[in-house]
């Protein structure tokens, strides 16, 4: 009996120097959220406590291809998440008004970002943007006020409106060769953006993309745009020259209304709309250079140019230009 005992006793000393075996991954999350019946979307996380969250740490969670609609919307503890490399699409409002979410980590092959999905995170600093993603829907990182740079994928294809309205620590953003158009509103407010570069691909350029972005002092407008919409480039202050390029047919009411600081305008010879207002309150402007062959668009439109000093047109047009009711 007292060898058994000894036994017993070293048995139970041996066991208790065994190191305990940590929780799976799986089971801390147990309970934590709601995943559909097939297990591709994550529904909506349940746990109003979790700080961190590492998606790709669990076995199910790593499965998921998809954020559904809401899922961490308004979850006001969420300081970090790093999404599975399976994720394809964040869904509408997936991680809206989440308010101290500071680091997201995105996946290779995510390919859509939905409405409202990043909307006032407002200690969002940054977020690399994946080489594939091809769709930023509208108000996706609105009123994110701390993000100071945004890179934007060399695949994206479409770019919401209000996409990154109200990022007022914005100051830098790259925008890819292969966008069509700008967004409605899609940067308006973004007021530490100095400057701006209109890539070749970009078509349109829809109202309010660039409004009140009250520090933007330079703007390239590339070859190819078709359609400058009302209020595109609304008070920006500090802007001081403009060149449309002779592929502009459209110039929307306000586009450029309350440039303050415009000196020197340049408008193509492809303009054919130019509607009222478009360079309202440009009380700056004192130099005008028309591309065109003969006047294009309606006289109404220059009617608030009354500061311009010179007018340039193509030497061969002088005589046309003079014989026009509002040119001479």
């Amino acid at each position: 009996m007292r060898f058994l005992g000894i036994i017993i006793l070293v048995c139970c000393l041996c066991g208790c120097s065994q190191p305990k075996e940590s929780l799976p991954e799986e089971e801390a999350y147990a309970g934590a959220y709601r995943l559909s019946s097939d297990g591709r979307v994550l529904e909506k996380w349940t746990n109003d406590d979790s700080k961190k969250i590492h998606m790709r740490e669990s076995q199910n969670l790593s499965r998921a291809e998809e954020i559904g609609i809401g899922a961490f919307e308004f979850h006001n503890s969420l300081e970090e998440i790093v999404l599975s490399e399976n994720v394809k699409r964040l869904g509408a409002r997936a991680f809206g008004y989440c308010r101290y979410l500071q680091n997201v980590t995105l996946p290779a092959h995510l390919v859509e970002i939905g409405a409202g999905a990043f909307e006032r995170c407002k200690m969002l600093e940054s977020v690399r943007l994946p080489s594939g993603l091809k769709t930023i829907g509208p108000a996706a990182f609105e009123d994110c006020t701390r993000i100071t740079t945004v890179e934007l994928p060399e695949h994206l294809e479409t770019l919401g409106g209000d996409a990154f309205s109200g990022c007022t620590s914005l100051r830098k953003i790259t925008l890819p060769e292969r966008l069509e158009v700008i967004g409605n509103g899609a940067f308006s407010g973004c007021k530490s953006l100095s400057s701006v570069v209109i890539p070749k691909g970009v078509i349109t350029i829809d109202g309010w993309a660039f409004g009140n972005c009250e520090n933007i002092a330079e703007v390239v407008i590339g070859e190819n745009v078709k359609e400058i919409k009302e209020y595109a480039f609304y008070r920006n202050l500090h802007i001081e020259k403009i060149v449309i390029p002779n592929s502009v047919q459209f110039i929307g009411k306000g586009a450029f209304e309350a440039c303050e600081a415009l000196r020197e305008l340049t408008i193509g010879s492809g303009v054919k709309v130019m509607e009222d207002s478009a360079f309202l309150y440009t009380h700056s402007l004192e130099t005008l250079t028309l591309e065109a062959a003969t006047p294009q668009f309606a006289p109404p439109s220059l009617t608030t140019m009354y500061h311009i000093k010179t007018i340039y047109v193509p030497a061969e047009s002088v005589a046309t230009y003079r014989g026009d009711s509002v040119f001479g």
